[in-house]
Order: structure tokens, then sequence, then C-alpha cells
């Protein structure tokens, strides 16, 4: 199960206040092309990615 709907919009695991205002600031930082991305599968566990910009 993808934590994101079919329209990209967050759905339930993202109502704790803490990962989505992690999201947002990340976004708001660096883009929308950043953030957290979790992706849980039943009974096979989850994948919690958080993208960031390589920095010299």
């Amino acid at each position: 199960m993808d934590i994101r709907g079919k329209n990209g919009q967050k759905t339930e695991h993202f109502t704790g206040i803490g990962v989505n205002n992690v999201d947002n600031r990340i976004k708001m930082i660096y883009g929308m092309d950043y953030g957290i991305n979790i992706v849980s599968q039943e009974n096979e566990g989850t994948k919690i990615t958080i993208l960031l910009p390589l920095r010299d």
C-alpha cells in the first residue's frame, strides 16, 4: 500500500503532525522533488525514504 493516493495526496499515514511538518519543510526549502515517501506492504514491512539534494 502506497501512502499517497492516486492523486498524490497524503493519506491517513500522514495525519501525524510530525511527519507531515518535516515533509512540508523539506519541500518548502528544497522544492517539490524532495521530501518523505512512505510505502507499506501488509505482512512485508514499511520503507521510508527521505530525499534531500546532494550538497557540495
